[in-house]
C-alpha cells in the first residue's frame, strides 16, 4: 500500500468517526431538548435535527408516565413525632399508657425496673 493510499484510508476512517460523533452529539442534544432520558438518546433515528426530534417525541410518548405520590404521605415521616419532642413525650408516645417499657432479651429499657 502506498503512502497516498494509507493517507486516503486514514482520512476516510477519520471522516467516519467524525460523522458518528456528530450524529451522537445531535441525538444527545435532541434528547435533552425534549426531556428524553440520556440513556435512550442513541436510539433516536433520523438524519436531520427535525427527524431526530420527531422520533424523540414519539419515543417519549411510549414511555410510562411517572406517578405522583399521594398527597400528605411522606415515606420518611416516622409518624406524629415532633423534632422538639422531649424524652418523656417520646416515652409516652411509644409506650402508650405503660409508664415503663421493658423488653426481653435485646429489647427496650426505659425507667426503673419494677
Amino acid at each position: 500500500m502506498t503512502e497516498t493510499e494509507k493517507a486516503t484510508k486514514r482520512a476516510a476512517e477519520l471522516e467516519a468517526k467524525l460523522k458518528a460523533y456528530e450524529r451522537t452529539e445531535a441525538q444527545r442534544k435532541v434528547a435533552e431538548k425534549v426531556g428524553l432520558p440520556a440513556a435512550l438518546a442513541t436510539r433516536l433515528q433520523g438524519e436531520t435535527p427535525e427527524e431526530l426530534e420527531a422520533d424523540a417525541k414519539a419515543l417519549l410518548e411510549t414511555l410510562p408516565k411517572p406517578t405522583k405520590p399521594a398527597p400528605g404521605i411522606n415515606a420518611t415521616n416516622p409518624g406524629n413525632a415532633s423534632t422538639q419532642e422531649t424524652r418523656e413525650q417520646k416515652k409516652a408516645r411509644l409506650a402508650g399508657t405503660s409508664p415503663d417499657v421493658f423488653g426481653t432479651g435485646a429489647g427496650v429499657f426505659w425507667g426503673e425496673k419494677p
